[in-house]
């Protein structure tokens, strides 16, 4: 019977020593009291770490840099839709910005933003004719102007060239818009 006694106290022992023994371990690893809880955390900072800006990103970014080139004394920003990849409904088919004139008038004009870091090797930019068609019927049911502006080169947040088109000027089959054509779009800051 002592015998038995020994071998539940050794057991006793070994359980609340490797406890012990796991609790320090965690501690010491443990950089913040909350990383046992969420041990992701100490990998999203390492991968913010030196990572390139992606294409959605960039556009974001020139999306931005667009929305603030419109004075908001002239004008006045209805809707920003800046969800659009996040999901898909009838409200994130259109383009990103629509604007209308602060005075107090009627006339509203939507914006579709797209930023390349350069032309294509063929001297062109990529359009998908999908978002095309998308915006001519968005352009008709709305009953208000679009207009496409392309960033090419620099940064997303000063690109070196933009070129304004209207939708209308746009081919709706068209895949790519060469440079040549666009030419005649390009506006100078």
């Amino acid at each position: 019977m002592a015998f038995i006694g020994i071998l539940l106290a050794l057991g006793t022992v070994a359980i609340l020593g490797y406890t012990g023994y796991v609790f320090l371990q965690e501690r010491r690893t443990s950089s913040h009291p909350g990383s046992q809880l969420m041990p992701f955390l100490p990998k999203l900072a390492a991968d913010d770490v030196d990572e390139p800006v992606g294409i959605d990103q960039q556009n974001r970014i020139f999306e931005a840099y667009i929305a603030d080139k419109f004075d908001r004394e002239e004008y006045r920003l209805l809707h920003w839709r800046r969800d659009k990849k996040l999901r898909k409904s009838p409200v994130t088919e259109g383009p990103a910005l629509t604007f209308q004139l602060s005075d107090n008038s009627s006339i509203q004009f939507s914006i579709e933003s797209s930023y390349s870091p350069a032309f294509t090797n063929t001297n062109a930019i990529g359009i998908s004719p999908g978002q095309v068609d998308a915006y001519y019927t968005y352009q008709q049911d709305s009953n208000h102007p679009v207009f496409v502006i392309f960033g090419v080169g620099g940064a997303p947040e000063k690109p070196e060239r933009l070129y304004v088109v209207p939708l209308n000027d746009i081919p709706r089959k068209q895949e790519f818009l060469p440079a040549s054509y666009l030419s005649r779009y390009r506006k100078l800051d």
